[in-house]
């Protein structure tokens, strides 16, 4: 999927930055310096954080109705995945906790303050943004997903019109011989 609506994106990218700075702000709590070890888990935070945020996102703009009723489907669909997202991706690094190895511990505690940064950013400060401040309601994803289709659909027929007496039409998805 795509996100192609510009406010969009700076919102997203807002939070994708915010996860960030909570990031850096966090190394002198954990004890952490920028090294090598710290600047892989920068580049892999950056990536993690813009999951969260970005399913919230494409959500909202695929949802219809005012501003409100378009933040109450995403948090009704979306928010439980991404919440169950950032849980399992806890878990799944949760036992590099008990690793005798510094390099695994830095590992765990930054994916963990990424985890609560990716979360807090995206389940909560993007809602709040989209719900004041978000694409307006007139502007739907599906609106232009049909263009495209219908677009698509002209470019098969006009490809499939040639000079034989077989041709070829697409109706609902699916392709139709005639001869």
């Amino acid at each position: 999927f795509t996100i192609i609506h510009p406010l969009m994106v700076i919102l997203i990218f807002f939070c994708i930055a915010g996860t960030v700075v909570v990031l850096v702000g966090s190394l002198n709590m954990w004890g952490l310096t920028i090294n090598t070890v710290t600047v892989i888990n920068f580049i892999l935070a950056i990536g993690l954080s813009v999951d969260y945020s970005a399913h919230v996102g494409f959500a909202y703009l695929s949802a219809s109705g005012n501003r409100h009723e378009r933040i109450r489907h995403v948090m009704m669909s979306t928010s439980v995945a991404v919440a169950s997202g950032g849980f399992s991706t806890f878990l799944a690094v949760f036992f590099l906790i008990f690793a005798r190895a510094w390099p695994f511990r830095v590992f765990f505690v930054m994916f963990f303050t990424t985890i609560a940064g990716g979360l807090y950013f995206g389940l909560l400060v993007l809602p709040v943004l989209l719900d004041t401040i978000g694409p307006e309601p007139e502007w739907h994803f599906h609106e232009l997903e049909g263009i495209h289709e219908q677009e698509d659909v002209k470019e098969f027929q006009l490809t499939q019109t040639s000079g034989s007496s077989s041709t070829s039409s697409v109706q609902d998805g699916a392709t139709v011989a005639s001869t």
